[in-house]
């Protein structure tokens, strides 16, 4: 029996324009396939090599190329938030309608929080007519109310969260779709399966940087269950699944210290650690705290530092009389705000 292909979601917003837009892109297509769903990024049809650079040519492509897209997929994630003044980017705002008149669901993040009317009065002059009306000054047209965020027909016509991931999993629960990649809390039954991840880790994807008797010392082939099973329950990790199977977890100390952040090698590359990283960050957010820190492996240091870690120290730790090099990590809120990659 053929596997059937997941849901399409055409991911529209300005984001095209951004230099930063292949990561951009790649980052929620990596949220689309967590959820078991496939990220179709807007057309760039660029001229062929032997075609003559006409504007209105390459304009009519990639206009033809986006329309086929929104009529290829089942949904349609919309970046609608401010763009070169007070409203979203009005092409965004053309395939969200077409979206809207096939009668796909479209799910939009990105807007500014408060009501338009709010946002418009903060920057130009205006003021309720006699009728209480709000309008403005100058031109005494009236600014649209209703309380709503952006103009009725969008905020009628597309739901609005907050994240683009959480537009994502609103998307993969109106099309019915049971997410590839879920987070969970540990459960003491899980300390052998989290141990067959460490152990993984170490000696599969830590393998390019530490040799043999490196990893054996990190993780040994006897460990001693009792303190792994101990360290857990100290830790209460967040647990990761890969449609149902323990793939990872990781752990955020009241103090802000991450002490044990690990995906299986045999999951690599499936966006589970940066699950796992987004996972941490909401919870620090939500619990105010401005600093996490962390000792990182040799193999783990480039994905701390694409979350807006920095390397305070280096060091060598001594393990069963082996050094194993990794480096003191620190990120704070302040610094990652000027990163645009955390």
């Amino acid at each position: 029996m053929p596997v059937a292909s997941p849901p399409r979601i055409y991911l529209a917003g300005p984001d095209v324009f951004r230099p930063d837009s292949a990561a951009v892109f790649a980052r929620l297509k990596a949220c689309c396939a967590r959820l078991g769903l496939a990220g179709l990024e807007p057309a760039d049809d660029g001229p062929a090599e032997d075609a003559p650079q006409d504007g209105d040519a390459l304009a009519q492509r990639i206009y033809e190329g986006n329309i086929a897209r929104i009529r290829a997929a089942d949904g349609v994630l919309a970046n609608l938030a401010d763009f070169r003044g007070l409203e979203p980017d009005p092409g965004t705002v053309f395939e969200v309608g077409y979206a809207v008149a096939l009668g796909k669901p479209v799910v939009a993040y990105g807007v500014p929080p408060g009501s338009y009317a709010e946002r418009v009065g903060a920057v130009r002059a205006c003021a309720p007519d006699a009728r209480g009306v709000l309008r403005e000054i100058g031109s005494g047209a009236m600014v649209e109310g209703l309380g709503q965020r952006l103009n009725l027909m969008l905020t009628r016509s597309a739901e609005i969260a907050e994240t683009p991931e959480a537009a994502l999993q609103r998307l993969a629960q109106r099309l019915g779709v049971q997410p590839a990649l879920q987070i969970r809390a540990f459960a003491p039954d899980d300390a052998r399966a989290l141990h067959g991840v460490f152990h993984s880790a170490v000696h599969q994807t830590a393998a390019r940087d530490y040799d043999a008797a490196q990893r054996a010392a990190w993780a040994p082939a006897d460990p001693d269950h009792a303190a792994w099973a101990a360290r857990l329950q100290r830790n209460r990790p967040s647990v990761a699944l890969w449609h149902g199977q323990i793939a990872g977890f990781a752990d955020l100390q009241p103090d802000g210290l991450i002490d044990q952040f690990f995906v299986a090698g045999t999951h690599g590359g499936l966006g589970i650690g940066q699950a796992l990283m987004d996972h941490l960050l909401a919870q620090a957010r939500a619990r105010g705290l401005d600093e996490l820190h962390a000792d990182v492996s040799l193999t783990a240091e480039g994905f701390f530092a694409r979350n807006g870690f920095v390397v305070l120290e280096r060091r060598q730790p001594v393990r069963h009389g082996v050094a194993l090099r990794n480096a003191a990590m620190r990120r704070t809120q302040a610094a990652a705000a000027y990163n645009p990659a955390a």
